[in-house]
């Protein structure tokens, strides 16, 4: 049975990411030869090539090869860190290609099974195809996942065993290029279970050691662990004081873009991303499905980048803005020397932002520097800041957009919503405008370069669509000619296309203003009907009165480079003004 499966796994090995049948064909192979592990000696005799790894706080030996595998400690969140947080992660490198395994121990507090545990705290990536099997590591009963990419994409495929013992949750994670299922096989009949004993150092902690010196005390947990809970992770002697679940690559001295993505948005679970677990090229995907108020098309500081391409799996960190609309980046990689690198880019990807809408408005009543002449809070962290005239008095008013859900308001002061009706998808990019003429603004949405307007504040299908740009321009609404229409224009590299209807065609007026890293902003800055453009740049507005190239008529300090701009006509003088929401 053993020349069997070896003789299989020979047949499909390499051809994981070819097609799902083999997909299929690998996890039912592991699974067998898991099973096969079951009360057998360890992998590696010690007339072979002994390595023996005994962890008795995670109650926990592991038998593997020292000339492929170097182990060392990624993690250690100590005795007590709740459900769904490693209490303790070792990962071993291989040495001679691209491929490492994790081994992780979880407090099981609230004694789920391994299946239970999967669907609570386990994530899949999102552009993998997930096969779901059993087998038995040393006896006990264990549910193994197998990814496949679903595109290359420079994605190592992935296999987890999931197993519950001694009242710990075990998951050992396998990842390689070319995922070969009868070398993990192999490595998991080397794993025997015993009784955890009391917490206490790694036989690997010498790194740990290291950074707990060079980090200080005091080192803060993340919200998600007990204040009590130690908790250091490192990579390229670099502490991140929160926990992060991506592995480094210690042993040869490298690092991990996500490490390094992660450890840059440190704070709260929003701003560090905590539910993108998965492989770089994953995270726009997870950024759309959990973060869509996050994710835009314009670079800004301290945005995430995920770098998109067929074979391209990368996400860097924005430090700052330059002049001339490149962004300046620092980076780690799993095969780049640490500590990280830094250059400037004009890559032109996804941009995960950093959340900064708290729920702050910080309204102007001209186009000048100055403190705020109204402030409130309305909204919460999660929603998207929007404005206009919900009620026809001639004076913009706050609203928000919450996933569908939009939440309008008739007053520049704190309170619930007046108005409150869903439209559109979660991750479509909210509008508003007045698309009849009637004096009162109403909800539109932009999705992958279709327009869907409503002539109502409430619920219902759209009263007007069309295709209009590409689906990565930034979108934007005024009244370019002065009818009391507004209609669209989008903003692609520094370039303006406007319409006058809202109907599909050719822009009517295009134009270059501002460089591509600006954020656009529309308004009628004097008065004469109709709207004409600007640019929000690290605080400093640039305004212009007329839809042509040319240098700002109006320029002016207002609000801090990581604020989100908006504009509207405050206290109904015609003239429209600034507001920054934090």
């Amino acid at each position: 049975m053993n020349t069997k499966i070896q003789t299989t796994v020979m047949q499909v090995n390499g051809k994981l990411s070819q097609s799902r049948a083999v997909h299929v064909t690998l996890a039912i192979i592991l699974s067998l030869a898991v099973v096969l592990s079951a009360g057998a000696s360890p992998a590696f005799e010690a007339k072979d090539a002994p390595g023996v790894l005994v962890e008795p706080s995670m109650g926990l030996t592991v038998s593997y090869d020292p000339t492929q595998w170097v182990p060392t400690l990624l993690a250690d969140n100590g005795a007590k860190a709740p459900d769904g947080v490693s209490q303790r992660a070792i990962g071993l490198a291989n040495q001679n290609e691209k491929a490492w395994i994790i081994l992780a121990s979880f407090n099981n507090i609230s004694k789920l099974t391994a299946g239970e545990w999967i669907q609570q705290y386990d994530y899949a990536r999102t552009n993998a195809e997930v096969e779901r099997n059993s087998g038995k590591i040393d006896g006990r009963d264990a549910v193994i996942l197998t990814e496949a990419p679903k595109t290359y994409q420079g994605t190592p495929a992935n296999m987890r065993a999931v197993v519950t013992a001694n009242n710990r949750v075990y998951v050992f994670e396998y990842a390689s290029m070319q995922l070969k299922a009868d070398e993990f096989a192999l490595f998991l009949s080397g794993i025997r279970f015993s009784e955890p004993k009391g917490f206490a150092p790694s036989v690997l902690s010498a790194d740990l050691a290291k950074s707990f010196k060079e980090a200080g005390v005091g080192l803060k947990p993340s919200t998600s662990q007990p204040e009590n809970a130690p908790l250091v992770q490192t990579c390229c002697n670099i502490t991140d004081p929160e926990y992060n679940p991506f592995p480094c690559n210690i042993p040869l001295n490298r690092g991990n873009c996500t490490w390094w993505a992660r450890y840059k948005r440190t704070g709260d679970n929003r701003a560090n991303l905590h539910l993108c677990t998965g492989n770089a090229n994953t995270w726009d995907e997870c950024a759309v499905q959990h973060y869509p108020d996050l994710i835009r098309n314009i670079p800004r500081k301290s945005s995430v980048v995920v770098w998109m391409g067929p074979t391209e799996n990368h996400v860097t960190f924005i430090e700052y803005m330059n002049d001339n609309g490149s962004h300046h980046v620092s980076q780690m990689g799993w095969n780049q020397i640490c500590p990280y690198s830094e250059y400037n880019s004009t890559r032109k990807d996804k941009f995960i932002w950093y959340p900064k809408f708290n729920g702050g408005w910080y309204l102007r009543n001209s186009n000048t520097p100055g403190n705020a002449d109204i402030t409130f809070s309305y909204g919460s962290p999660a929603d998207i800041p929007i404005v206009g005239d919900w009620n026809g008095d001639g004076v913009d008013t706050p609203g928000v957009f919450r996933a569908g859900q939009w939440l309008l308001r008739n007053s520049n002061t704190p309170g619930p919503p007046d108005i409150d009706f869903r439209y559109g998808n979660p991750t479509d990019i909210p509008l508003t405008g007045d698309w009849n003429g009637d004096g009162i603004d109403t909800p539109g949405v932009f999705r992958d370069g279709t327009w869907y307007l409503r002539n109502s504040n409430t619920s219902g299908n759209h009263d007007i669509t069309f295709g209009y740009g590409d689906p990565t321009d930034v979108p934007f609404v005024g009244d370019w000619n002065s009818d009391r229409v507004d209609t669209p224009g989008v903003f692609r590299t520094g370039v303006w296309y406007l319409r006058n209807s809202n109907t599909p065609g050719i822009a009517e007026n295009g134009f270059h203003y501002g460089i591509g890293s600006d954020v656009p902003i529309v308004g009628d800055w004097n008065n004469d009907g109709i709207d004409t453009p600007g640019v929000f740049r690290l605080g400093v507005w640039f305004l212009r009165n007329s839809n042509t190239p040319g240098n700002a008529d109006i320029t002016f300090h207002y609000g801090i480079d990581t604020d989100m701009p908006l504009t509207g006509d405050w206290n109904g003088d015609g003239i429209d003004t600034p507001a920054v929401t934090r």
